[in-house]
């Protein structure tokens, strides 16, 4: 295992380690992969996040942790690796789908789906991305009674479809 980033980290992880704490020390590595994507090791920090921490949390059966574990792997991600931010996958995205629905975390799925259509849009399929805003995203977000959410996907609909106009 390479070496942690950052103070409390050092000091942390290995007392986890020698109490046999898994969770907390795989939380500990997930600071970690944030602390290395800020300063840009984009490669270290999905490293950590693929061989570290998504483990632990599938060995623990930690369905949601494993599920965000998976959506901060993906493209629209903070944690991504360079090669994969060019090539954005809506695939990656969805694979935490069926977890977060399993769990019935609305906000999760739909907060997932906005990233697909991110997705969509930014590949030029402004249908697709479209139907996702108006027809998954804000009816979810409506059933949640989240107004700022509604609003903010209002808004992103709103912006998608002028640009697509321009076009």
């Amino acid at each position: 295992m390479t070496r942690p980033c950052g103070s409390a980290a050092r000091v942390e992880l290995p007392v986890y380690e020698r109490l046999g704490d898994t969770l907390s020390a795989a939380i500990t590595w997930g600071q970690i992969a944030d602390i290395a994507y800020k300063r840009g090791d984009y490669d270290e920090a999905l490293r950590i996040r693929r061989e570290v921490q998504l483990p632990v949390y599938e060995r623990l059966g930690d369905t949601r942790s494993a599920a965000i574990n998976l959506g901060q792997r993906s493209p629209t991600s903070p944690i991504s690796s360079a090669a994969t931010m060019t090539k954005p996958s809506a695939s990656t995205a969805r694979s935490s789908l069926p977890a977060f629905e399993r769990l019935g975390d609305t906000r999760s799925a739909a907060i997932t789906w906005g990233q697909i259509a991110d997705i969509a849009y930014q590949r030029g399929d402004y249908d697709e991305a479209l139907r996702i805003y108006r027809e998954v995203q804000l009816p979810a977000f409506e059933r949640l009674g989240d107004t700022r959410e509604v609003g903010l996907a209002w808004v992103q609909d709103r912006r998608h479809r002028l640009s697509a106009r321009r076009l």
